[in-house]
């Protein structure tokens, strides 16, 4: 078991009212139909940021989901890869946090934005998220495509080439992700 992840771009949201369709017919799948499912959790809203069509996460449930449903179009494209076991990339997006630290204690600060007043933290849209499901919004995608693009060297010349390549995935699915798709753990 591990973690597998697909990214996907220019997508549109599901005209079907699903959740009606799987109670008028408890033999109806929206993943059968292809459709791709939106997940949003409270805690990790700043990662959902850019879903559509559910109501928003609120703080005082963390353990509410919302849920949306989207559909390819003819321009959609998809990246998908494995993250690695779920022990594997916990140690490999714990030194994605760790590395962006110490970019930040380095002063390499270029291109981050305030949020909430405080220095946004770069990769925190991946960094604190959960490690097994979920989505990843194309708004908080386009900030972490900056990260990704902005560290790119950095994080090469001090690194082995399985994470390189683990890095060079993640960067694809935010290329994606931020073209009106997201990035779904699975």
């Amino acid at each position: 078991m591990g973690l597998d992840i697909t990214a996907y771009s220019r997508l549109k949201l599901s005209p079907l009212d699903v959740y009606q369709l799987m109670e008028d017919d408890d033999e109806w799948s929206p993943w059968d139909e292809g459709l791709i499912q939106g997940a949003a959790y409270a805690r990790f809203a700043n990662s959902t940021r850019g879903l559509q069509g559910h109501d928003q996460p609120t703080p005082n449930d963390p353990n509410w989901i919302g849920t949306c449903w989207y559909v390819e179009t003819a321009a959609t494209e998809t990246h998908d890869f494995r993250a690695g076991s779920y022990g594997g990339y916990g140690m490999w997006r714990n030194d994605l946090a760790t590395f962006s630290l110490t970019m930040l204690r380095a002063g390499i600060t270029d291109g981050l934005v305030p949020i909430d007043e405080h220095l946004r933290v770069p990769f925190i849209e991946l960094t604190y998220f959960a490690d097994n499901e979920g989505c990843i919004g194309p708004e908080a995608a386009a900030d972490l495509l900056k990260d990704f693009r902005q560290f790119e060297t950095v994080y090469k010349s001090n690194h082995d080439a399985d994470d390189i390549e683990s890095y060079g995935d993640w960067m694809r699915a935010c290329e994606l992700a931020a073209d009106g798709g997201l990035i779904q753990f699975h």
